[in-house]
């Protein structure tokens, strides 16, 4: 879906961002996709780096970035932002038609994992399971020490 306006996240869902504009997430309200307006620089604009930058800042060692086939750099610095906040990071094996951002990235060393996109969608399915199942988990413990201590852990 194209953003046109301020939008809700939604699970399932592949948001574009429109032609003169720069997307962010805010922190504190980090399920909202917003719109701003891009301003004429005379430097390189690097939309992806913002985006990733505000997903990192607002959700975290949760924010999942994922640069595939493009050219340039743009997304590097903002999987580096991601990594910082405990995220994971993903870019396009050699399958990309254009290596220049995933090779960007990977030069960097901002890159967890090197896959194939369909593999990327695959592992990321994987690891949204496994932190399912570690927060049911860790809820689990801390009701237990609480009962055990009295002490709220969490």
């Amino acid at each position: 879906t194209e953003v046109t306006t301020t939008t809700q996240i939604q699970a399932n869902h592949i948001y574009i961002m429109p032609s003169g504009n720069d997307m962010i997430i805010k922190n504190g309200n980090n399920n909202t996709l917003y719109l701003v307006r891009r301003r004429n620089h005379v430097h390189l604009h690097k939309p992806i780096d913002k985006f990733f930058r505000s997903l990192a800042t607002a959700k975290k060692h949760l924010a999942v970035g994922v640069v595939l086939s493009g050219t340039g750099s743009d997304g590097t610095e903002g999987l580096r932002a991601i990594q910082e906040w405990g995220g994971a990071t993903f870019v396009q094996d050699a399958s990309a038609e254009h290596e220049g951002m995933p090779e960007s990235a990977l030069a960097a060393k901002v890159v967890d994992f090197v896959l194939p996109p369909a593999k990327i969608a695959d592992r990321i399915n994987q690891m949204a399971t496994r932190a399912s199942d570690n927060d049911s988990m860790l809820t689990s413990i801390l009701a237990l020490l609480k009962k055990k201590t009295s002490i709220d852990f969490s």
